[in-house]
């Protein structure tokens, strides 16, 4: 993940590493379509998303990207 994990324990870097896994891969799902067997030029059809879902994963991704500047020294003021 980068050179600001080298001193974290194999432990934790995995669980890091699953976390921003987890959050990337839904937030590249959310708001397409899920058969993907429906494309338009290649691309998933996008569905809206709820209300709900977008203000949940906008705080999951401050919170993550929080908690990365902090494990790289970096001010998140």
């Amino acid at each position: 993940m980068g050179d600001f994990l080298s001193d974290i324990t194999e432990q934790k870097r995995d669980g890091i590493t699953g976390l921003l896994t987890g959050v990337s891969t839904y937030l590249n799902k959310v708001g397409h379509h899920r058969n993907s067997k429906i494309k338009d030029n290649g691309n998933l059809s996008a569905v809206p998303i709820d209300q709900y879902e977008a203000e949940l994963m906008i705080g999951v991704s401050h919170l993550v990207v929080a908690y990365l500047e902090r494990l790289s020294g970096g001010s998140y003021n």
